[in-house]
């Protein structure tokens, strides 16, 4: 087959500036319709590169068809800097029972604490199975409010291989090794299903979930919907590099279970179920 430009390529690849050798590499992958990227491409440093150009092409062009919060609304950000994360605050306040989780502590819950500190009837549960993550809580003392938990999130209740990335100080423990390496944990995950009962929280009383889980929000967002679980707001990361028509094809399951993108910032999205706010 000749993967030469056509129309039925979509335009962030070339506008990706992927060098012309590779530009086949990357359109066969998007004919193939690769969930993820081959070890080949992210081994390979500079396809590694153009995979994550293409990924935030593709997120800087949905940036321009968000939607648009009637003004009663506000959107509220916390944390460091690089760290932070966001929420329609006046959603939270409208519950009656507060609960939250908060999955991929890593080295920074700046936001966790402030969002703990924000809301003092919200319990937040915050996960992070990694060695890194599990050092740094104990380091730290949490506000009465907010729970840690070593374990992480996914779909299924089992014991994942968790990659460190290749380059040190490039990424967090991936299950879907995103930045390869032979290097592993082999840690406990659980569904969110699994978490709200053994955290004895009601799932209606859940209105705020959000996680940066490196790779694994694609198969979490399919286990929401799959659950059938409303939290009013999601927020959560797309973890590079991911072909983009994966993302994609995520962020389309959601919008038809009824949630709309509200805001981006970086890789981090926020989605608001569409019924609460109409």
């Amino acid at each position: 087959m000749n993967f030469s430009k056509n129309l039925l390529v979509p335009d962030y690849i070339y506008s990706a500036r992927v060098d012309v050798a590779d530009i086949p590499f990357f359109e066969q992958a998007f004919y193939n319709d690769l969930e993820f990227y081959t070890e080949e491409i992210k081994s390979t440093p500079d396809r590694f590169k153009y995979g994550l150009r293409i990924g935030y092409c593709y997120i800087n062009m949905i940036k321009k068809n968000l939607y648009s919060l009637p003004k009663k609304y506000t959107i509220k950000s916390l944390g460091d800097k690089g760290f932070e994360w966001r929420f329609v605050p006046e959603l939270i306040n409208k519950s009656d029972a507060k609960y939250s989780i908060c999955a991929g502590a890593g080295t920074n819950i700046t936001f966790e604490t402030s969002f703990a500190q924000e809301f003092p009837d919200l319990n937040i549960t915050l996960l992070d199975p990694s060695p890194q993550a599990i050092k740094h809580i104990e380091r730290i003392q949490l506000p009465f409010n907010l729970k840690f938990l070593p374990i992480g999130f996914s779909d299924r209740d089992e014991i994942l291989k968790f990659h460190k990335p290749s380059t040190p100080g490039t990424g967090s423990l991936s299950a879907l090794n995103l930045r390869p390496s032979d290097t592993f944990f082999e840690l406990p995950v659980k569904r969110i299903l699994t978490i709200l009962s053994e955290q004895q929280i009601e799932a209606k009383n859940l209105c705020y979930l959000k996680f940066d889980i490196e790779g694994s929000e694609h198969v979490v967002i399919n286990d929401i919907i799959k659950s059938k679980l409303r939290p009013p707001q999601i927020a959560f990361e797309f973890d590079q590099p991911v072909p983009p028509w994966s993302m994609e094809k995520t962020l389309k399951k959601l919008i038809r279970y009824g949630y709309v993108i509200v805001d981006i910032w970086g890789l981090n999205m926020l989605a608001i179920d569409q019924s609460l706010i109409a």
